[in-house]
């Protein structure tokens, strides 16, 4: 990422001044008019690359492909747009700004409108995707416990209840955060706690049996959150 900010820095530099020194060699009447075309020409280029350099830091905490490819376009287009225009001007040499004005404030009041638009959605989604893989991540870890519990020989006479949770929580909607899910959070950190610590099994063999079978219970309430949630009734 550091190259490719560099690489951007200094093509932005080399642009700029190619820009004057070509101004400077096909110019002869630089009149104050010639002066704002070729300001607004340089403002341009500024805004592109340094545009381009804001999108490699914003990619860093929203959804890059969105960014990338909105900000991208936006970016490329309002700047071609406003150095074409300016160009336009300079060459006819028309003394009159508001014309001028008027066209490169509808270009760039577009291009921000699209902007601003394109940084919340890439926010949203960015936002979105880190709940699924938070919701995704910590299921799998309880998923992953209860299957390491049902190996181990010593929990043979729960085996068949603790993959049969462990399939139900697998083929579950895993995308969304639910309340149930820290509830089954904590029941399996309960059960793994008296399979893992306690000698003894037999002696709460009673409280084992309970919480998996509330277990199955917060499961099947789990998906009844989840239903509601993508009806939005939560």
């Amino acid at each position: 990422m550091k190259n490719r900010k560099h690489a951007i820095s200094i093509i932005g530099v080399i642009v700029l001044v190619i820009t004057v020194i070509l101004f400077t060699l096909v110019t002869e009447d630089r009149t104050i008019f010639m002066c704002i075309y070729l300001g607004f020409i340089i403002g341009a280029e500024i805004v592109f690359f340094g545009g381009l350099l804001f999108i490699e830091y914003l990619s860093q905490s929203i959804s890059q492909i969105i960014l990338r490819t909105v900000w991208g376009f936006t970016l490329s287009a309002g700047a071609l747009e406003s150095i074409i225009v300016s160009c336009i001007y300079m060459g006819k040499d028309i003394d009159s700004l508001k014309g001028f004005y008027t066209w490169q404030l509808i270009i760039w009041g577009i291009a921000f409108v699209v902007l601003i638009i394109g940084y919340f959605t890439a926010s949203s989604v960015h936002n979105s995707n880190s709940k699924t893989m938070n919701a995704v991540t910590s299921l799998t870890v309880v998923i992953d416990k209860l299957i390491s519990l049902s190996e181990d020989i010593r929990n043979e006479k729960y085996a068949e209840e603790l993959k049969k949770i462990a399939e139900e929580l697998r083929y579950s909607d895993t995308s969304t955060i639910v309340p149930s899910d820290d509830l089954i959070q904590n029941a399996v950190a309960k059960i793994e706690l008296i399979l893992i610590q306690v000698a003894d099994k037999d002696e709460n063999n009673n409280e084992i049996k309970d919480l998996l079978a509330e277990l199955l219970v917060l499961i099947n309430k789990r998906k009844q959150e989840i239903r509601l949630t993508k009806v939005g009734g939560v």
